[in-house]
């Protein structure tokens, strides 16, 4: 579009064109701000952190026994390129985003065998919004968008969306764990509806 015709379109919808004072900093882009940060909102930042302490807090909850299963299923996850290797999920306190991502995909594998519905409901919950959370983060994590990937990422939250009600109500109404998370209405959640 030509800078007159551009100029009749804000004219047209009562705007005029504005300096954006970021375009004078060199490596800045504000519409990269705008855009959802998933290392830190999602890999190192709220699903991580909370997913990750929902399945350490079911697990204490069903003992020494499912946290050893779970401890020895991780250490012998097997290896890949590009793959932190962890040999535990219960005693790690801090890693980064990245080392995060990668420590619930193996968590995830990891507890399939101990979170069974009839032995954890809230649990076996707890491993539908992972399932759901690590495919809608896989779409959103491609480089690109079509409009086929777009309609799945909406089909996909739809899922999680569903899979994180179903474990907050059966947390808030029929779990025994202490502690267990029933509000997980918070802004970093909320941003998931714009990626």
């Amino acid at each position: 579009m030509s800078l007159i015709r551009g100029e009749e379109v804000l004219k047209g919808l009562g705007l005029c064109p504005v300096a954006n004072v970021f375009w004078l900093i060199d490596n800045s882009d504000p519409h990269e701000a705008l855009s959802l940060d998933d290392l830190h909102t999602l890999h190192g930042g709220t699903r991580e952190v909370h997913l990750l302490r929902e399945l350490k807090m079911i697990l204490a909850d069903l003992g020494c026994e499912a946290e050893d299963k779970l401890e020895k299923q991780v250490a012998e996850f097997p290896r890949w390129h590009a793959l932190t290797h962890f040999t535990t999920v219960i005693h790690i306190t801090f890693s980064d985003g990245n080392k995060r991502w990668d420590l619930v995909k193996q968590a995830f594998y990891a507890v399939l065998g101990v979170f069974k519905c009839q032995i954890s409901p809230e649990g076996y919950c707890l491993l539908w919004v992972i399932h759901s959370y690590l495919q809608l983060d896989s779409l959103i994590g491609l480089d690109v968008h079509t409009e086929r990937i777009l309609a799945l990422i909406d089909a996909k939250f739809l899922v999680y969306d569903t899979a994180l009600k179903d474990y907050v109500e059966y947390a808030t109404m029929s779990s025994s764990v202490e502690g267990i998370k029933t509000d997980w209405n918070f802004p970093k959640t909320h941003l998931w509806k714009h990626a």
